[in-house]
């Protein structure tokens, strides 16, 4: 049962003007309404709404021009060998986008190595490689001596590896540089400044 005044009281929209009731006749429940058919006020508003969706949109393409000029990366790998400054200043940049590998043997690994590195030693190469690494990725290598690392390249590129060089000195330059160290050697010595 309806409460009689509820009947007379006007239904607002969300403007607070009032809206007509419709009787609850059959015809007028299946009567879509059309867009056309809203009052012009209606109208003019879902067009600001549009216009106004459009300046920010044009904000965000504006802003996006010139805040996302792209960052300057540094030059990849171009020689079979390389300083051990160019390895510091790809890490330094933050460049994720390379693999050390280490192929001396698994104790000199663990006793102390070049932060990040991954042990390789000689004799799983280039299969280790294959199974980890793809074959576009940078990759620096170094082991006991320039010798053997330059065997390390030339087993890698024989399998694919394109970008691959050795780190000239080895562990021992990398140190001179100050290059970050880990292992069991590394925790033990006091920190460089």
């Amino acid at each position: 049962m309806t409460n009689p005044s509820d009947q007379h009281q006007p239904i607002a929209n969300i403007d607070g003007q009032p809206v007509q009731q419709q009787s609850e006749s059959a015809d007028s429940v299946d009567q879509p309404q059309n867009v056309d058919q809203q009052p012009a006020a209606q109208q003019s508003g879902a067009g600001d709404a549009n216009q106004q969706q459009k300046t920010v949109a044009d904000q965000v393409v504006a802003a996006k021009s010139t805040v996302t000029t792209p960052l300057p990366t540094p030059p990849g790998i171009t020689s079979s060998q390389a300083a051990p400054q160019e390895l510091l200043q790809r890490l330094n940049w933050g460049e994720p986008a390379l693999t050390i590998i280490d192929v001396r043997s698994r104790s000199a690994f663990n006793d102390e190595r070049i932060q990040g590195a991954v042990p390789f030693p000689m004799g799983q190469l280039p299969k280790a490689a294959e199974a980890n690494l793809e074959y576009s990725r940078d990759i620096y290598i170094y082991g006991d001596s320039d010798d053997e690392s330059a065997e390390a390249v030339e087993r890698l590129r024989q399998a694919g590896y394109r970008h691959v060089a050795l780190i000239q000195g080895g562990l021992s330059a990398w140190k001179s540089i100050n290059g970050s160290t880990e292992g069991i050697s590394a925790s033990a010595a006091p920190v460089r400044a």
